[in-house]
């Protein structure tokens, strides 16, 4: 119902799936987007920085070839603001009005109520008080010319590869009392209206997640997936959580990752895989 999804439309393939082959990585360009890795200087970002690039030389072992790039205006792009701190009060009043069973039919009920984390409260307050977006410059100026400004960027800078890779983000996982350090690379997807995928690509020392992400143009979903595919097949880095274990009865699934790829698929960056759980008969 949005028309961004509409623009998918005559350029959806028949199958996500035809390419997802082992040497999907055989004579792939990639570019790799060293500004959007953390200073090695910071140990946590030297962990992450190492991961990445053991990942690199594994795929290069497949057959993909590795250069680094540069994306033009990419301080300018990751200094502007995100979309959804103008339309998140318009976006959730609609969302709910559609729910007539809704316990509160507006952010700013939902505010009054105090359902919400309290250190949320400034964040939920700024975008409740955002004014008329039919006014709003700097919006307006993010829906007119941003997409374009971006897509531009991340075109020339693709220029000669089949994609860009950087890190998911720049640290690993911290604890959920402590800040997180995520970097900005996931703001070129949803600036762009690029696809993305992000994948496993390794473990810290002490069994925290490190995930790294391919970047490509519209509609190169398939491509993508393609890249994703031949590394994970390849090298299997995955490992699941301890703090999620089997309950009693029931055994843990693992889906092929064929199938993974052909139900992950989304168009504006990433995909999210999830175990499922089926009983013991």
């Amino acid at each position: 119902n949005d028309p961004i999804t509409a623009l998918s439309n005559g350029n959806i393939p028949a199958s996500y799936t035809t390419n997802l082959t082992p040497n999907g990585l055989q004579g792939i360009r990639i570019g790799v987007v060293r500004d959007l890795f953390g200073v090695n200087t910071n140990p946590d970002f030297a962990t992450v920085n190492g991961i990445i690039d053991t990942a690199i030389a594994r795929m290069t072992g497949l057959g993909a070839t590795f250069t680094n790039v540069t994306i033009p205006n990419l301080s300018a792009i990751l200094a502007s603001p995100s979309l959804s701190a103008f339309e998140f009060r318009d976006n959730l009043n609609s969302y709910l009005a559609s729910q007539p069973n809704a316990p509160y039919q507006t952010l700013t009920e939902i505010i009054a109520s105090g359902q919400f984390l309290p250190s949320n409260l400034n964040t939920l307050n700024t975008r409740n008080n955002v004014g008329d977006l039919a006014t709003n410059l700097t919006y307006q100026d993010i829906i007119t010319n941003r997409p374009t400004f971006v897509r531009d960027s991340l075109l020339q800078a693709m220029t000669g590869f089949d994609a860009l890779l950087y890190p998911t983000t720049i640290a690993p996982p911290r604890l959920n009392t402590q800040g997180q350090q995520t970097g900005s690379s996931n703001r070129l997807s949803a600036f762009s209206g690029f696809p993305a995928v992000t994948l496993p690509a390794g473990f810290t020392g002490n069994g925290l997640p490190v995930g790294m992400e391919f970047l490509g143009r519209a509609f190169s979903e398939a491509s993508l997936l393609q890249f994703a595919y031949a590394y994970e097949t390849a090298f299997n880095v995955r490992s699941a959580p301890s703090s999620v274990p089997a309950l009693p009865g029931e055994t843990i699934v693992v889906p092929e990752p064929s199938s993974i790829a052909a139900l992950g698929m989304v168009f504006l960056g990433g995909i999210t895989l999830k175990l499922t759980r089926k009983p013991r008969l």
